[in-house]
């Protein structure tokens, strides 16, 4: 073998052998992984031994999450694709295989055969492996941190659905009960047109909002499985794995503290910001070797040995290179220059798309909290009051018992009121978190709220008071009676 040769299969080698040991180590999950665990405080699990443990429980949004990391089939897509991305980086790394080539040449007209034997090596492969294996590492890269943002965009889609699915069945609950207080005031007109004491077009409208109440009722709790259903599909659980939710949406915490820097948070945070400044960063490496290896073209380096009919021995070196007289290199810097205008593009929306999502959360976030805080503060205490005198008037027959049962149907409409919005303040945290790309700081104790919030009389019994001058009004205000619990929304 010539010294020629001997050199260019050396370094060929030692290419090969400095190339592997640059790829990326471990699996392609464990950077994910982490990038994941850092935002959420949870990352994808490689069994679900701990799913049905989570399941006896009334599910929370942390374990709502958990368990879609480990079950939601769009994860394993990630992941898979992931892996798929692994694999075009090692291809990228691949050098060509040497070529060998045998010829039998039988001379015409004489004896004897020609035999031809050739190895040759594409040497473009050889010189720029170094530099495609960087923009293949960077590609790798972008694929991971778009991995883990869109993991991280499913876990906040399933917390924000825990809420609305809590939420819709809280609302659902309060609807049936509106619909059982409109069903008793229709009941209670009925008897008092029986005994001619109400007009046939009062009894009509009574009539009339009962149907209407129990049609709200009907759409509130098909809204509510819906939600539910919503819910169990992005948690990735079977048809016959069921889960319970809780009755109540948690309270409002008394203090919301939110960093002075948030969108310096999210540009450190934010993955998907990452991954387009990484691609940034590959295409201007990229025009850089566009231009420098812009007239370098096919180049085959090899060696040749022949042996002719009469057994002379022939052998060198050979190499073929291609002339860059029509192909400069014109068309790689085009694609080039292309390519990075995209990915600076690419990159400037992202980030003013992330300065408005910031704000725009922000500014939701206080607005569903001062709504709140008004109906904590303000409509609920008002509605409670009024519902209460009316009450104590209609004991002194001062006030008719239908004067009740439409304040206590107002204050049923507040609370419905309070829990939508209770339940879009805690989605447009949730919307926080996803426009900074990871965790807030950790929320103050439950708001304290008001007397009697949640009133302990909101459907209480002593309401049977409300119409003791009819023989009925005591059972058709208790069809309104509910004893909901203490500590979260109503």
């Amino acid at each position: 073998m010539s010294p020629c040769l001997r050199r260019v299969l050396a370094g060929a080698l030692l290419a090969v052998l400095t190339g592997c040991a640059a790829l990326p180590r471990g699996t392609p999950a464990d950077h994910t992984d982490a990038a994941i665990a850092q935002r959420l405080g949870a990352a994808p699990a490689r069994d679900d031994a701990f799913v049905a443990d989570l399941l006896r429980a009334p599910l929370t949004p942390d374990a709502a999450t958990r368990i879609a990391l480990v079950r939601q089939p769009a994860v394993a897509r990630r992941y898979a694709a992931l892996g798929l991305a692994r694999a075009d980086l090692l291809e990228t790394a691949r050098i060509a295989n040497p070529t060998l080539s045998l010829s039998f040449l039988d001379v015409v007209g004489g004896p004897g055969t020609t035999i031809t034997r050739a190895i040759e090596q594409p040497l473009a492969d050889l010189l720029t492996r170094p530099a495609r294996l960087r923009l293949g590492e960077a590609d790798y890269a972008a694929a991971r941190d778009d991995a883990a943002a869109a993991i991280i965009d499913l876990a906040l889609d399933v917390e924000s659905q825990w809420f609305a699915a809590v939420g819709a069945r809280q609302r659902a609950d309060l609807a049936a009960l509106r619909a059982e207080l409109a069903d008793a005031g229709a009941e209670l007109a009925q008897r008092y047109a029986d005994a001619g004491n109400f007009e046939p077009a009062e009894l009509a409208t009574r009539r009339a909002e009962a149907a209407i109440a129990a049609l709200e009722a009907g759409e509130a709790g098909r809204s509510a499985r819906r939600e539910r259903r919503a819910l169990q599909a992005l948690l990735g659980l079977r048809p016959d794995e069921s889960f319970d939710l809780p009755t109540r949406l948690p309270r409002l915490t008394a203090d919301d503290p939110l960093p002075t820097d948030l969108a310096g948070l999210a540009a450190a945070q934010r993955l998907d910001l990452a991954a387009a400044a990484t691609r940034l960063a590959r295409e201007q490496r990229a025009l850089e070797l566009a231009r420098r290896w812009r007239l370098l073209g096919d180049i085959d380096l090899g060696h040749e040995r022949e042996r002719g009919p009469d057994g002379d021995l022939e052998r060198g070196p050979e190499i073929a290179l291609a002339i860059p007289i029509f192909d400069q290199g014109q068309a790689g810097i085009a694609r080039a220059e292309a390519e990075l205008a995209r990915a600076t593009a690419e990159l400037a929306a992202a980030r003013a798309a992330l300065a408005q999502e910031v704000d725009d959360a922000v500014e939701d976030l206080r607005a569903q909290r001062a709504a709140a805080e008004t109906l904590i503060t303000h409509l609920l205490p008002a509605r409670d009051t009024q519902v209460a005198r009316l009450t104590e008037a209609n004991n002194w027959m001062l006030a008719s018992p239908f004067e009740v049962i439409e304040a206590r149907d107002a204050q049923f409409e507040a609370w419905a009121t309070h829990v939508a919005t209770v339940q879009a303040y805690w989605q447009a945290r949730v919307a926080l978190r996803r426009a900074v790309g990871g965790a807030l700081p950790a929320l103050a104790g439950p708001m304290p709220g008001p007397l009697r919030l949640p009133p302990d009389g909101l459907l209480a019994d002593d309401a049977g008071d409300a119409a003791k001058d009819a023989n009925d009004a005591e059972e058709a205000s208790h069809h309104a009676h509910a004893h909901p619990d203490h500590g979260d929304t109503p």
